[in-house]
């Protein structure tokens, strides 16, 4: 049938989809739960003996101090079910001795040896339960968890993935010409979860992201820039990357992005959010309800098991799956909202607390009113555009605008040289400046940065994107080009290209700095830029390049 290793790979991939997970939580947490109340698919499993793995394995945690998410530990349980399973058949895995050599310096080795005596039945030889040791530490090793209190950053592996989270982050940083306001804490974040990455990657475990859509379609300039600053660890493990990856990466990085929000009421209400996907999936639901209602006292996001044991005392609970009740109203949503979802959420909320419900009358007011003058052949579709435009929530320049819309023909400029790189940044700024978008404070505040950080504004050969973030000294989200025949010497760096961005917000510009990026990644449409005898020409780029779709 094959090694023995590539038959457990084929195991957990067909479980991942044949067993869908809802059923889990009351089998797991509640002991009364018989074989005979599952649905068909959970048939071939022990109840008693499941809940014996998921009881040692919170053990484990406890032990050493981490939280595995919730999803990722009820797969560890049955998947761990069918290795024990296996090796009852006498069906042992062999694990390369090198590999072995880099598990046993890892902190999980430690505790995994006390989980298989706890685990494996006695019959099993001590030899096999050695061996079977390390293939459940790699499991371990490659677990996504909410947090770790003791993580070991002396480990080799833990030190080169620092290195590469600050790269990525600063990268990040200059791809997407942003700020974060918590750097220190966005790399603590994202170390948590690159590395059970490296460990799944290296060991060609396969973890399925069911919001992996859900991020292309929603974030789609997020993680377009994360696919970028992957080529760090990329170069780390000497491996490609695959978007179920990347998407889990670029929900750390969409969730500290900054978006405007509504009000929902004078008086805050109290909301907590249970999400049993993961750090990055929690910032990013975080963040896009902090947008949705800018005055609701946020409660923090808790898991699963969190969430059974606490006292609560809140209003409303938004989760992402269906929880047991305990007198709290649960609102529950995908983890990736799109923008009918959160209309959806609101409308809901609204509801349950009595917020704008003339609103509802109102619809059938203007039915009525419609009905006396006139004759209404979709009266449906009428009724739902009214709702949709009495309920859609008011937010603030909430959609990313493209490049063309952004840079308007008279943003462009050309000139043959200038004398300093200060010069040609103020130059470059000039049509921002004229039509309001940006006072000359924002301009001081761009030269200041490249005085404190060097030429880090440029971004590829002859391009320099000089940028401050958002402040009041922006008042509208806008870019401006200024191309010269002559290059300045930018702190060492030939630029001929400057174009200058303004942003209201980390979000805002994020579409058309995308397409920007994509029009200057041909090397042949930089040289048409700087050889151009009109803005014309350029400008004809930038309508070709403000089409194009993130892919």
């Amino acid at each position: 049938m094959g090694e023995e290793i590539d038959i457990r790979k084929t195991i957990t991939q067909y479980l991942s989809v044949v067993t869908p997970m809802d059923n889990w939580y009351s089998l797991l947490h509640y002991p009364h739960t018989h074989e005979k109340d599952l649905p068909p698919t959970y048939t071939i499993f022990n109840v008693k003996i499941l809940q014996h793995i998921h009881h040692h394995l919170i053990k484990y945690e406890q032990r050493f101090k981490i939280e595995i998410i919730d999803d990722v530990l009820n797969s560890l349980v049955l998947w761990f079910h069918c290795f024990i399973k296996r090796m009852e058949q006498e069906a042992i895995v062999q694990i390369d001795p090198i590999e072995k050599e880099i598990i046993e310096t890892t902190d999980v080795y430690v505790g995994v040896q006390t989980l298989c005596q706890e685990l494996l039945a006695n019959d099993i030889d001590d030899t096999d339960k050695k061996q079977e040791s390390y293939y459940f530490a790699k499991y371990l090793l490659s677990a996504k968890v909410n947090y770790d209190l003791t993580p070991n950053k002396e480990d080799s592996v833990m030190k080169s993935l620092i290195d590469v989270v600050e790269k990525m982050v600063n990268d990040f940083q200059l791809y997407a010409a942003v700020e974060f306001d918590e750097p220190k804490q966005i790399m603590d974040n994202l170390l948590l979860h690159l590395k059970p990455a490296y460990y799944r990657i290296m060991y060609g475990i396969k973890l399925e992201n069911t919001l992996l859509d859900s991020v292309k379609q929603t974030y789609p300039e997020v993680f377009q820039i994360t696919k970028q600053v992957m080529k760090h660890f990329e170069e780390l493990i000497e491996k490609v990357v695959d978007d179920n990856e990347i998407a889990f990466i670029a929900t750390h990085f969409g969730g500290w992005l900054r978006r405007e929000g509504v009000v929902l009421e004078d008086k805050p209400k109290r909301l907590l959010i249970v999400c049993t996907n993961g750090l990055g999936t929690s910032k990013l639901l975080e963040s896009q309800l902090l947008s949705l209602f800018s005055n609701v006292e946020f409660q923090g996001v808790t898991s699963l098991r969190e969430y059974q044991q606490m006292n609560l005392a809140v209003d409303f609970i938004v989760s992402t799956i269906g929880l047991p009740d305990r007198g709290v109203p649960v609102f529950v949503v995908s983890p990736v909202l799109s923008n009918d979802e959160k209309e959806q959420l609101l409308k809901n909320v609204n509801s349950l607390f009595s917020i704008n419900a003339r609103q509802e009358y109102s619809v059938e007011t203007l039915l009525d009113i419609v009905h006396r003058y006139a004759t209404i052949q979709k009266e449906d579709e009428l009724r739902k555009e009214l709702r949709r435009f009495l309920y859609t929530p008011e937010q603030r320049n909430h959609q990313k605008q493209s490049l063309q819309q952004l840079l308007p023909i008279h943003h462009v400029q050309l000139q043959t040289s200038v004398s300093t790189w200060q010069q040609a940044i103020t130059c470059a700024a000039q049509p921002l400046v004229k039509e309001g978008f940006i006072n000359q404070r924002y301009i001081d505040d761009m030269l200041q940065a490249v005085d404190k950080n060097g030429p880090y504004i440029v971004i590829s050969d002859q391009f320099a994107l000089p940028h401050a973030g958002p402040s009041k000294n922006v008042f509208q989200t806008g870019l401006s080009m200024l191309c010269l025949k002559q290059p300045v010497n930018l702190l060492g760096k030939e630029v001929s290209i400057i174009v200058v961005l303004a942003s209201k917000d980390n979000e805002q510009h994020l579409k058309a700095l995308a397409q920007l990026t994509k029009l200057f990644s041909e090397k042949n449409n930089k040289q048409l830029v700087m050889e151009a005898k009109d803005t014309f020409t350029i400008y004809e780029l930038i309508k070709q390049y403000s089409q194009s779709i993130l892919e």
